[in-house]
């Protein structure tokens, strides 16, 4: 293997006008230099894809590609399909990353002959912690701390060419990132973990996550059950407890939103299918919830809407 293996960096770009500037200097100036970043402009109706065209022609590692809006997924899938690394890695183009970040990475992947390795983030409101303890292990057992932790950004990890090849995300979905994320995990099955935040993960921004409540939330369960099909041969109970454990604390999420918002469901449909899916389980949810779990299994859909009606108004 060469000594200075190519790094494929995909960078989805859509509405970043602000910010993707910080981005990018962030990713051009890293001290590991054998970079091929890839710029996929996902149809951005401001001014993002003039400024990917305007770094292309200043530094030659970096590939713009121009579509009709797709959504991330997509974008994504077609730096998939374009990268020549040895190696791949994402950024999200509102976010930005240490200078050493690539050449840590990539230190660790190959001094450990490993297919994946991980670091810590840090969001954009923290602040940087320089005498916090540092380190590197393996995790030999990564499943359970990605899920329990819910850390399924695929902007954290850098894959092997040959653990990622033909993998792909689900397009026209939010919440992408749980199946591949777990999938690539249960593959690679030891990870190396970089206690160091080298990618500062930028919360100001909107985004789908952080906007008003909608339909696409329930997409989080999907995923869940996709994981679950995954694994449903594991025998980790580890494991097993804490998809129950998300998946319920989902399912009462959507559940109580639903509720508040009555307006997209109100023939029922997608509370009788979370009802549906709680009916299944035992109480995994945080102590604190477990009475509503309860509740959520006993009374009919239009029962709960009642109930809640009553305890808001006493609130």
């Amino acid at each position: 293997m060469s000594k200075t293996p190519l790094i494929s960096i995909i960078i989805p770009v859509y509405k970043v006008e602000a910010y993707l500037s910080r981005c990018l200097d962030s990713v051009i100036h890293q001290t590991y230099s054998n970079l091929e970043i890839l710029l996929i402009n996902d149809g951005s109706p401001d001014g993002s894809g003039a400024i990917c065209d305007a770094y292309a022609l200043k530094d030659n590692r970096i590939q713009v590609f121009h579509q009709e809006n797709k959504g991330q997924s997509a974008a994504r899938n077609l730096g998939l399909q374009l990268a020549k690394g040895t190696y791949i890695a994402f950024v999200d183009s509102d976010d930005w990353i240490e200078l050493n970040m690539m050449e840590l990475m990539l230190y660790y992947i190959e001094d450990n002959q490993l297919d994946l390795v991980e670091c810590s983030t840090i969001t954009s409101l923290e602040q940087r912690n320089s005498t916090q303890q540092k380190g590197f292990v393996l995790d030999k057992n990564p499943l359970p701390r990605i899920i329990k932790g819910q850390l399924f950004g695929v902007f954290t990890r850098l894959y092997s060419r040959k653990l990622i090849e033909n993998e792909f995300f689900k397009e026209g979905k939010v919440f992408e990132d749980i199946y591949f994320s777990c999938k690539m995990a249960y593959k690679a099955n030891v990870i190396g973990l970089i206690d160091v935040p080298l990618y500062t993960y930028f919360v100001e921004n909107e985004s789908t996550i952080r906007s008003p409540y909608s339909l696409r939330r329930l997409h989080e369960i999907e995923g869940i059950l996709e994981v679950k099909e995954l694994m449903k041969n594991e025998k980790n109970e580890e494991l097993q407890d804490n998809l129950n454990t998300y998946l319920v604390q989902s399912c009462l999420n959507n559940y109580f939103s639903l509720m508040k918002h009555n307006h997209l469901d109100l023939e029922y449909t997608h509370r009788n299918y979370i009802k549906n899916i709680l009916n299944q389980f035992h109480c995994y949810s945080l102590s604190s919830r477990k009475i509503y779990h309860n509740l959520a299994k006993l009374l009919s859909v239009k029962q709960f809407e009642r109930l809640m009606k009553v305890r808001n108004k006493f609130n």
